[in-house]
């Protein structure tokens, strides 16, 4: 069994997992919905840590495009009928050298599509895209990400905006407090240059409760 086989049958294992899950989940809650940089985020000890009771899901799952999101939105986020969903997928879709911003907006407008048809009370909020650290990625070895850059993120957030302010859903960019003087992503928070310790959820967590709860 190769890296990816492997890889592709842990996606496959989590998300039956949130399958199970789901029967025991509140619908009515808020959900952070996503790939890697969502599943990562210590939701529950972060409330936990500041007093913070309300239900709250993460159906975040580790190397999801918007393809796989999308295959998968009945157990990621239908299934849970949300009040409030907070979403941020597809950072994945920017590795790819080929990256077309016009094939990645139509399949992401889809996947708000899809949850507005199914879910029309659900309040939707698109996330902005992290900044990465370039420096730290190519340090690392980071070959699989070489395609994600600041600049590549900056294009992409303008087409996740558009698609918030076409679908009349918010777009919210909480990355300040993680970016460093020159926009990158600051590199005490960061493992390799893409993804956060703990202290770098720690910094967005106000902004991510303040979306969440308002």
């Amino acid at each position: 069994m190769d890296i990816r086989e492997y890889f592709e049958i842990e996606k496959r294992q989590k998300i039956e997992q949130y399958r199970r899950l789901n029967r025991f989940a509140r619908r009515g809650a808020v959900v952070f919905a996503g790939s890697s940089l969502m599943e990562q985020f210590p939701l529950n000890e972060l409330m936990v840590d500041c007093g913070i009771h309300e239900p709250m899901y993460n159906r975040g799952v580790g190397g999801f495009t918007t393809i796989d999101f999308a295959a998968n939105l009945d157990v990621l986020v239908l299934d849970l009928k949300p009040s409030r969903l907070i979403i941020n997928i597809g950072t994945n879709d920017l590795n790819d050298a080929d990256f077309d911003p016009e094939m990645f907006r139509d399949r992401y407008d889809g996947i708000i599509a899809r949850i507005q048809d199914a879910l029309p009370s659900t309040d939707i909020v698109m996330l902005a895209y992290y900044p990465v650290n370039e420096a730290m990625l190519a340090q690392n070895g980071g070959v699989d990400f070489r395609h994600r850059t600041n600049a590549r993120v900056d294009e992409a957030n303008v087409v996740v905006q558009s698609i918030a302010q076409a679908r009349g859903v918010r777009y919210a960019d909480v990355a300040e407090a993680l970016r460093d003087g020159s926009g990158s992503l600051k590199a005490d928070y960061s493992k390799e240059g893409l993804h956060f310790y703990a202290d770098g959820y720690e910094a967005v967590f106000d902004d991510l409760m303040r979306l969440a709860l308002e």
